[in-house]
């Protein structure tokens, strides 16, 4: 392969992850968001204070340092249901994601130059991708794994209360009016 070959290669490989990497910015195209409960709280306050009762077309936005999510909040229009005022709220919601995209984009600019020189092969810059990609798998399953079990604690908390509230009022009946739970085969 020419040298110029080898040099214009990395550069329109940039050019293209470059694209997709914005793309992967745009909050229309970002699927896999995970909300913490700070960012609902900030987003329910946003609602409340800045956005409900207020004119149609109203935007805030709202950002969450620690989570590096961020996001706008517009009230589309307002319209009236069965006698209650309601309002139609749009929300877009953006990842703090920039990290990754910019391994891949470094990659490619420091791989291309280095390709460019003839410190590196091509496929030492595919390989570096391709791993910086995979770094980021494991922390999202240890980032889900908390947020189940953090969801199942809850639930089961939710559950006990449930349970100790039925078994406060069973205490309060008159053990002569109390039926025994039965389970027939």
């Amino acid at each position: 392969m020419s040298r110029s070959i080898k040099a214009f290669l990395p550069f329109v490989a940039g050019l293209l992850l470059t694209g997709v990497a914005q793309a992967q910015l745009l909050p229309t195209w970002e699927t896999h968001i995970t909300l913490t409960r700070q960012d609902l709280d900030i987003i329910r306050e946003a609602v409340a204070n800045r956005v409900h009762g207020k004119p149609v077309g109203t935007k805030a936005d709202w950002r969450n340092p620690a989570s590096g999510n961020s996001g706008s909040i517009k009230l589309v229009k307002k319209l009236t249901r069965q006698n209650q005022q309601c309002e139609d709220v749009a929300y877009t919601v953006c990842s703090g994601g920039l990290c990754s995209h910019l391994q891949v984009v470094a990659g490619l600019l420091i791989g291309g130059w280095m390709v460019h020189t003839d410190q590196l092969e091509v496929s030492g810059v595919v390989a570096f991708i391709s791993g910086a990609g995979r770094l980021n798998d494991p922390w999202g399953d240890l980032v889900n794994y908390f947020r189940d079990f953090s969801l199942t604690q809850v639930k089961y908390n939710l559950v006990a209360d449930r349970v100790n509230q039925l078994s406060d009022r069973w205490t309060t009946v008159p053990t002569e009016q109390r039926t025994a739970l039965r389970i027939e085969a």
